[in-house]
């Protein structure tokens, strides 16, 4: 119990390492070894030295949450060992950093971190310094010196995000725009066009010959057309089996899990796993994909039943749209394979080796496009009128047969932001007008008809201002002090000990 106690103590120090991605290293050309490090010692961060001893308990720590069979991937454990000097080593840098602003932490400060804490407490009360002592040294196998040096260094990492954060500020503006979006409600219509299927598109053979002619005369890599092999966790996991034991102890960690069924416990055992072999296996798809074709990597990882075929240039795809925009930036050469990432799923992509298109898919492609033109002459006929004309238009909208409609009712302006994908000035939204006289929407075409608009009340403003106040300093505080602890630890180095890494 006291361990899992232990665990969440240092929560704050490993998520801001996890939040700013430093886990490997703590910057670009810092990854450095150092020959003649004394054996009591793991690494350095900028002359500091990094014990064998504080190593050891953070990597405890760590261990101590991980599935029993990862512990043999040796791989994977060389990349925690580092992940955990990052740990440490960012620690310290954000606590030389207070030290050069001045900042300092007295006994009596470190004293009241030790009696205030409930690692040290017993019925609401201090255990006293004596018993605090023998918990450090028996339970948590550490000296109380380095013990209280970590705690000093915690202490300092507190006082220099209050430090910074005394700089920032929130204007009256700010905590009005924020007011104003939050509390203005709109109804709206999202009105489309509705689909004609029993239409019959009679195309001439001319008409689709020149269309054939001028589509296939395309580079065979842009026609958007391609093979892909789609990989998630099941894929990362195939070989490895989840044992009774690593339930049991998967559960006894995460209690979370305590009620769920046996095969939950292990889909999420093997979604942990997947994730700590993530970088391992993009690694190796992409050394692939730069020396062997499309076929070849199929047969090598035996993933004929994974193989789709995806066509870019259709709606309504089934695919992430921004999966696909990356497909379509991404400049192909004939023949070349691609590893994209989205999600937590690989993608390894290639042109299609056979560009060629039957007459039903050409009519298809035709029909599409076809309706797709006539569906946006048909909404810019409502959104190009005088704003007088709206009203009417409007109406006759929502009887005809030709449109569908979707009220939206007491939406905020923030939501209405999110749908529209665009930040909205909020005194320029009109009751009655469709919004911008403008088409939304990339696959299937919409416009929004503003039926009606509650605006924000200035006079209530009193009312949330403190609340709004506090959000918008807690949103900045947390981006600045991000920010700011990602330009202090770039600037540091990591020495390693090559008695330990190799």
């Amino acid at each position: 119990m006291i361990f899992e106690t232990i665990k969440s103590f240092f929560s704050k120090t490993i998520v801001l390492i996890l939040g700013l991605g430093l886990i490997i290293s703590l910057g670009v050309g810092s990854d450095l070894f150092s020959f003649g490090m004394s054996q009591k010692i793991i690494a350095q961060v900028d002359g500091e030295d990094i014990t064998v001893t504080e190593f050891n308990y953070f990597r405890n720590l760590k261990i101590s949450k991980m599935p029993k069979n990862l512990l043999q991937d040796k791989e994977l454990m060389k990349l925690l060992d580092k992940e955990v000097v990052a740990t440490i080593a960012s620690r310290k840098s954000l606590s030389f950093k207070a030290k050069e602003l001045g900042l300092r932490v007295n006994n009596s400060e470190l004293k009241d971190k030790i009696k205030n804490s409930y690692l040290f407490q017993q019925n609401g009360n201090f255990i006293g310094f004596k018993e605090y002592e023998n918990k450090v040294r028996n339970i948590f196998g550490l000296k109380v010196e380095i013990f209280e040096n970590i705690l000093y260094e915690e202490i300092l990492n507190d006082k220099l995000e209050q430090y910074v954060s005394k700089f920032l500020s929130i204007s009256d503006g700010e905590v009005i725009q924020s007011y104003s979006l939050e509390s203005t409600k709109m109804n709206f219509y999202l009105i489309k066009i509705r689909p004609n299927k029993s239409e019959v598109i009679n195309f001439t053979e001319k008409e689709i010959e020149l269309y054939k002619k001028n589509y296939l005369d395309v580079s065979p890599v842009n026609q958007n057309i391609f093979q892909a092999i789609h990989l998630d966790y099941l894929d990362f996991t195939k070989d490895i089996m989840v044992s009774s034991e690593d339930i049991a102890n998967f559960v006894a960690n995460y209690g979370d899990f305590e009620d769920k069924d046996e095969s939950k416990v292990i889909e999420a055992i093997k979604k942990r796993i997947a994730e700590n072999l993530f970088s391992q296996k993009l690694a190796e798809y992409n050394d692939l994909a730069s020396k062997l074709s499309f076929k070849a990597i199929i047969d090598v990882t035996n993933t004929q039943s994974r193989v789709e075929k995806i066509r870019l240039d259709l709606p309504g795809s089934k695919y992430p749209r921004q999966l696909l925009d990356e497909v379509l930036k991404s400049n192909f050469k004939m023949n070349e394979v691609k590893v994209f990432v989205y999600q937590k799923d690989i993608w390894i992509i290639s042109p299609d080796e056979h560009q060629t298109e039957d007459d039903d898919y050409i009519l298809k492609k035709m029909e599409l496009e076809f309706a797709g033109a006539k569906q946006e002459e048909f909404l810019g006929k409502l959104v190009n009128t005088s704003s007088e004309e709206h009203p009417s238009l409007f109406e006759e909208a929502k009887i005809s047969n030709n449109y569908l409609y979707e009220f939206n009712y007491d939406v905020k302006l923030t939501d209405f932001q999110d749908l529209i994908g665009q930040k909205v000035d909020f005194k320029s939204i009109k009751e009655g007008e469709f919004y911008q006289r403008k088409l939304f929407g990339k696959d299937e075409k919409y416009v929004i008809y503003i039926e009606r608009i509650r605006k924000a009340n200035k006079e209530f403003l009193s009312l949330d201002e403190d609340r709004i106040k506090q959000k918008l300093f807690l949103d900045k505080k947390s981006i600045f002090y991000l920010d700011f602890s990602r330009e202090v630890l770039n600037k540091s180095a990591i020495r390693y000990n090559d008695k330990y890494f190799n």
